[in-house]
């Protein structure tokens, strides 16, 4: 059986104008993601249609931030690829809200498992699983806030999903915003790649 633990996400100390505050890794991520779009929407687009854990993410990644650097604002970022996409994912979505209307009209297919159990492959599969088979649930949970109790319903809202997408015998302390970022990912491809077509 899979536990769904939600605890509150890290947070760091950022600096705005000699003052310090405590802000959320997800608020970083949010903030990071919508400055990117903003300040090179085709880099961005670069990296959203990357293959996922090929060489080409990781250099679009590292080349759009440090292209950009001005966009981190003195936050601690950790530089995962799987953050970073996430985060200019979620960042299109805002943009182009019409992306996950038409995720929205899309039927659920039957999940099909991921084999892997482990590590980041494991939660791009996790999430190519929970996209196709529960497209509304996806839409409602890439809308709801980050890090609420709204959120929180919304990733239960995926249901029978979350265990259906599981990889026989993994276990998996869910760590929804880690989650949250690579759904975002994943639905982004999904839409923006059929949409190309």
């Amino acid at each position: 059986m899979m536990r769904v633990i939600v605890g509150i996400g890290a947070a760091c100390l950022a600096s705005a104008g000699g003052a310090q505050t405590l802000v959320s890794k997800q608020a970083q991520l949010s903030q990071l993601g919508t400055c990117l779009v903003s300040q090179a929407p085709a880099l961005s687009n670069k990296l959203l249609r990357a293959p996922f854990g090929a060489p080409g993410e990781r250099d679009a990644a590292t080349t759009l931030v440090r292209g950009h650097r001005h966009c981190i604002r003195g936050y601690s970022v950790s530089g995962h690829t799987g953050e970073i996409r996430g985060a200019v994912a979620e960042a299109m979505f805002l943009r182009q809200p019409g992306l996950l209307d038409t995720l929205a009209t899309r039927a659920s297919v039957p999940a099909v498992r991921p084999a892997e159990k482990a590590g980041r492959a494991f939660l791009v599969g996790y999430a190519k699983c929970l996209v196709a088979a529960r497209p509304k649930e996806t839409v409602a949970f890439l809308r709801s806030p980050v890090q609420t109790v709204g959120e929180k319903q919304a990733f239960l809202g995926f249901g029978d999903g979350l265990k259906t997408c599981m990889p026989e015998g993994a276990e998996y302390k869910v760590d929804i915003t880690d989650l949250r970022n690579h759904i975002a990912a994943v639905a982004y491809m999904a839409v923006a790649l059929s949409d190309a077509k």
